[in-house]
């Protein structure tokens, strides 16, 4: 049960507010109200209009200190980065944002950004994915499939290991370096989306927010 009924929940408005004018105030209102509804994140980011990785990037900003808030308000960098950008410290997110402005057209901004948070951090790629639930792994095994992105013994594991997952058991270092391998092949196959039509938004999300710090540039 959700702690209060969604009818007096303002992050609706909040969300479509204009933060230009002053994002670190944004940012907080918008952790406040969050926590204030006692929301489950899936069910608040709905209720505002939002994705649950946009809404985790917020929330996790407003841990960000004043002029970390302040070099992002400078800058504006796009949404995407955000979630990078709310893991590191200010010099980095300087270096980052730098980054950013200095980017060529062909490259993306959220991988640039990611792989740099990244090399930055003592926290690989193929640790993060041991937070996917096994049931996200076996649901783009099998989507893995109509598309066409991954060989059949590739699939096939991506699938068992889901499984394995799901039953509680622990993937070893080994199978995860796996795992991630395949998930980066789905993300630049576009199998795992920033918008998918295929009705598994939030399984992509929950696979893309912990692969931001992996090399999505393509």
């Amino acid at each position: 049960m959700e702690a209060k009924s969604t009818k007096s929940n303002p992050l609706k408005d909040l969300w479509n507010e204009d933060s230009s004018n002053s994002f670190a105030e944004w940012v907080l209102k918008v952790n406040d109200a969050y926590y204030e509804t006692g929301l489950s994140l899936g069910t608040a980011s709905r209720l505002a209009g939002a994705r649950p990785a946009e809404l985790l990037a917020v929330l996790r900003l407003a841990s960000l200190d004043e002029n970390s808030l302040a070099l992002i308000e400078t800058a504006k960098p796009p949404k995407t980065t955000w979630l990078s950008l709310s893991k590191a410290s200010p010099e980095i997110i300087d270096e980052c944002l730098k980054i950013v402005a200095a980017k060529p057209k062909s490259k993306s901004a959220v991988g640039l950004v990611g792989q740099y948070v990244r090399s930055k951090s003592n926290d690989s790629g193929y640790e993060r994915v041991a937070a996917i639930k096994g049931s996200t792994l076996v649901h783009f095994a099998k989507k893995s499939q109509e598309y066409a992105s991954l060989q059949d013994k590739q699939w096939k594991a991506l699938l068992s290991m889901g499984k394995s997952k799901s039953s509680g058991k622990v993937l070893s270092t080994a199978q995860r370096k796996y795992v991630t391998d395949l998930l980066n092949i789905l993300i630049k196959d576009n199998v795992i989306s920033e918008n998918s039509l295929d009705g598994d938004q939030e399984l992509c999300d929950e696979v893309l927010f912990h692969f931001r710090g992996e090399d999505l540039s393509g």
